[in-house]
């Protein structure tokens, strides 16, 4: 069988890349070979048989297979058997070509490859001149019939248009059917993006951008994506995970925007006022809140039908006030050793058991270091004893994702991705604490 294969490097580039591998870390290693591993993953397959009208197999028929966006052609040819396949197809839209000397041409558009996707499509031919085209319209099956998984496809209409709080893309994983839980961070982290699909534990949520792992290998929790603007899909496996994915009983993998032949941009500016918001019942005022999350798109031809780049970036500016209310301080009085005006039992002499007179601890019983201690914990602000927090917590952040695609040859495709995502924030209150400044991070 004839097929056509988009290989990442001609057999010359991998005896070199090889030959280089054993000067290299380890690291990058595996960085020049991620992309090998990634291409079955972020790409689709095309395959079927070409018939004429009674049936026959019509061998060395030509397949031509062109991305609307980009211009880009993949061919292939029928076996003695008729059938063809056109693998390593980039995700988007198609138009197929078919020739054959004595049978009219066959043209068929609206062919959108997602993925991982492995679609058939069987070919009859008429009899006819060349000069003749027969011209079909009819989709593709939604269903997947070629392999035995289960998944959800998250388009790019759904990612822009459907309301995302904090733009995480992770959000719409929610909406596939199997996934039971999506806890997703609020505000910048690396390590919490939490999704359990079908009942199993996180870590077993095997997490892909562009076929390359984007998990956090101690937790095994999902680290966060590009904004969605930057993103052409979502595929979600529930189940029937296939072995080229590495890992996991479920998969999420993201395929990030390339370029095309025309010059394409967004702009957006997502912001939350405390101007609109009430306040709480435990603050005094309403709690300051200024976010602001906006960034751009840009992705355009570098030469026609060959090169294409895309660029996107996202900032997040947010200046907020966190409120606190469940401390019970010591008084200055309590911190002297006097709880006479303390409600409840009275503290006890370890040594005999008995409580101390009127409530009062001799100064000579004090620990000193307790007493250093001590000074460091606010006094209460409220009438019953508790302590009140308002404190700022500001929360910046940026990320930028870089794409440059390129063909070298209609066999040679080589693609660049480079994605930084880094966030800053100021935490008052870690880990439940309710004293601003004890233990912030």
């Amino acid at each position: 069988m004839h097929t056509c294969r988009r290989v990442q490097k001609h057999s010359s580039l991998r005896r070199l890349a090889l030959a280089i591998s054993f000067l290299l870390s380890p690291v990058l290693f595996q960085l020049a070979f991620a992309p090998v591993a990634a291409a079955q993953i972020t790409t689709a397959q095309v395959s079927g048989i070409v018939m004429d009208s009674q049936g026959l197999s019509v061998p060395s028929a030509r397949i031509v297979l062109r991305q609307q966006s980009t211009g880009q052609t993949f061919q292939a040819i029928t076996n003695e058997s008729g059938a063809y396949v056109a693998s390593s197809l980039p995700v988007g839209a198609y138009s197929l070509t078919v020739e054959h000397l004595g049978f009219k041409q066959y043209t068929r558009g609206g062919i959108v490859l997602t993925a991982n996707q492995v679609a058939r499509i069987d070919i009859r031919l008429e009899v006819g001149s060349v000069s003749e085209t027969i011209e079909v319209t009819t989709k593709l099956t939604p269903v997947n019939t070629s392999t035995g998984t289960l998944d959800t496809m998250i388009d790019d209409r759904r990612l822009v248009d459907l309301p995302l709080n904090g733009r995480n893309v992770l959000g719409l994983v929610s909406l596939s059917p199997g996934v039971t839980r999506a806890a997703l961070a609020d505000g910048p982290s690396f390590s919490q993006q939490r999704i359990n699909v079908n009942g199993n534990r996180s870590y077993a949520t095997n997490m892909l951008l562009d076929g390359a792992t984007m998990y956090y290998a101690h937790r095994g929790m999902g680290l966060i994506q590009p904004p969605p603007d930057a993103v052409q899909e979502i595929k979600v496996i529930t189940s029937g995970v296939n072995a080229e994915f590495g890992r996991g009983s479920a998969v999420i993998s993201t395929v990030t925007r390339s370029g095309t032949n025309e010059f394409h941009g967004s702009l957006w500016n997502y912001f939350r006022n405390d101007v609109f918001d009430a306040r709480s019942f435990f603050s005094t005022a309403v709690p300051k809140l200024r976010y602001n999350q906006f960034g751009g798109t840009l992705g355009g031809p570098i030469r026609h039908n060959k090169a294409f780049f895309f660029v996107s970036y996202q900032g997040l500016e947010s200046r907020s006030d966190s409120v606190r209310s469940s401390a019970f301080p010591p008084t200055t009085d309590e911190r002297r050793g006097d709880f006479f005006r303390t409600r409840g039992t009275p503290p006890r002499d370890p040594l005999t058991g008995m409580p101390f007179p009127n409530g009062i601890i001799p100064s000579s019983r004090l620990d000193p270091v307790a007493q250093k201690l001590a000074e460091k914990f606010p006094l209460p602000n409220r009438a019953d004893g508790t302590y009140v927090a308002q404190i700022s917590v500001p929360t910046s952040d940026w990320m930028v994702l870089g794409r440059v695609d390129y063909d070298f040859t209609p066999s040679d495709r080589t693609s660049f991705r480079y994605f930084i995502d880094n966030p800053a924030t100021d935490i008052p209150f870690p880990a439940g604490s309710t004293v601003d400044g004890y233990a912030s991070s």
